[in-house]
């Protein structure tokens, strides 16, 4: 057992008899694991249950994606020089644009600043942290995952072409 409760099975690959890989990994036992297994137990059909649940996260996904780029588009200039405020003009009813938006050179702005998240945020270290555990999440789900997709691909064609005993 680890400091923090959760049962190590490091990375260790089996060929046993059987042709088959064993593949043992990290295991964390956490309390989210907890309500992920508990919540199978939960669902009475899941043949529709589970579909249900993908569409719907990907659905709330969606649709703070599309609210995140609304009240940015909302908020924010295109073109920003970033030496002076925007003037609004009350005859046209738009913002005047930079000299700069002319030539492609402002710094600032909707198009040209990468950081407009981190910018509209009410804390900027939270954005960074939650795009670096993303970055995370993404990376091991990979690494975990990899002797799976390796086996179900490949096993077929080195099966075939292995060395009788």
């Amino acid at each position: 057992m680890c400091r923090n409760g959760c049962l190590n099975l490091w990375y260790f690959i089996k060929w046993n008899n059987k042709k088959r890989w064993i593949i043992l990994s990290r295991f964390q036992f956490h309390a989210i694991y907890v309500f992920a297994i508990f919540s199978l137990f939960l669902q009475l059909d899941p043949a529709r249950d589970v579909p249900l649940g993908m569409f719907t996260s990907i659905g709330v996904c969606s649709l703070f994606n599309l609210i995140a780029v609304f009240i940015s588009g909302a908020t924010m200039l295109r073109d920003v020089s970033g030496l002076s405020l925007p003037v609004y003009d009350n005859v046209t009813h738009h913002w005047t644009a930079y000299p700069c938006a002319a030539n492609f050179s402002c710094k600032y702005g909707l198009m040209n600043f990468f950081q407009v998240a981190e910018l509209e945020a009410a804390w900027g270290p939270l954005i960074i942290a939650g795009i670096f555990a993303m970055s995370l999440s993404s990376t091991m789900t990979n690494l975990d995952n990899g002797p799976q997709i390796f086996q179900v691909f490949f096993l077929p064609f080195l099966h075939k072409n292995a060395a009788r005993n």
